[in-house]
């Protein structure tokens, strides 16, 4: 069984925290950039990682044919 230092344990949830963050922060902007191409008064799909592999997108079109 191998021992974890303090430290170790610190420096790998500061870099758990760092990527989160990161993450958050390009979701945000995809967010903001699918907004801008967005029509008035239309919706915007967005969720976690098995939403944004459904193709919603392909679903509509057929649902229009």
């Amino acid at each position: 069984m191998s021992e974890y230092n303090k430290d170790d344990i610190l420096v790998t949830q500061d870099m758990i925290k760092v990527m989160f963050e990161a993450t958050q922060r390009q979701r945000l902007s995809t967010f903001t950039q699918l907004n801008k191409s967005a029509k008035k008064g239309g919706i915007v799909f967005v969720g976690d990682s098995i939403t944004e592999g459904f193709p919603i997108h392909e679903m509509l079109q057929q649902q229009r044919n």
